[in-house]
């Protein structure tokens, strides 16, 4: 998605990247694509999902644009597990983009947990 992506997880169990988005990214001129956003979150949602352990599927996602997200410029996403339900067949997450030590998306999302991987 972004060159050099690369998620990592940090003590309190949150998956976090820095990332610059270049420019075959870019929607209006200088500012990434809201697709894409939504892309970068989902897939931060899973990575965290599977670095815990579990297989998830998105049920719903819901994003704020706060700010849009610049071509060029560093950006950090944080990614946190926030809750289970249904008899842990359901978990909610929550992830937030800052950009220019402002925080630009916030994003919720819940999967559906599997025990098994249907390609």
């Amino acid at each position: 998605m972004t060159e050099g992506m690369d998620f990592k997880f940090t003590r309190d169990g949150s998956l976090a990247a820095v990332f610059i988005c270049g420019k075959q990214l870019q929607g209006y001129d200088g500012l990434v694509h809201g697709g894409v956003i939504a892309a970068i979150i989902d897939a931060s949602m899973a990575q965290c999902l599977m670095g815990h352990g579990k297989i998830g599927y998105t049920t719903d996602l819901a994003i704020r644009y706060r700010k849009p997200l610049s071509i060029g410029k560093r950006a950090e996403l944080k990614t946190v597990i926030t809750g289970q339900a249904a008899g842990g067949l359901l978990v909610s997450l929550k992830t937030e983009i800052e950009q220019g030590r402002a925080v630009a998306i916030q994003a919720t999302g819940r999967f559906y947990i599997s025990d098994t991987y249907v390609p």
